[in-house]
């Protein structure tokens, strides 16, 4: 709880911060929380396009919703760029 807490703090005090996207989508794929986890990775990727992680944890959330296709395509791109 204290972790979620401290990450929606950070994510409301600076909504760009790409790095507070990317943990915020793993921590919320950690409480089965998908469509947060979805949400959260698709915000990292708006941010910063070319970030191997944020494609990587948006992904994991594909993956995890059953959109292995999509999932595909991003883990694709993050090989791509790293």
């Amino acid at each position: 709880d204290a972790a979620r807490e401290a990450l929606a703090t950070v994510v409301a005090l600076d909504p760009e911060n790409v790095d507070a996207q990317i943990e915020l989508s793993q921590l919320r794929m950690m409480f089965n929380d998908i469509p947060g986890a979805l949400a959260a990775g698709q915000r990292a990727v708006e941010l910063d396009p070319q970030n191997p992680e944020a494609l990587n944890v948006l992904a994991r959330a594909l993956d995890w919703s059953g959109e292995y296709v999509d999932a595909l395509d991003y883990v694709m791109d993050a090989i791509a760029i790293d």
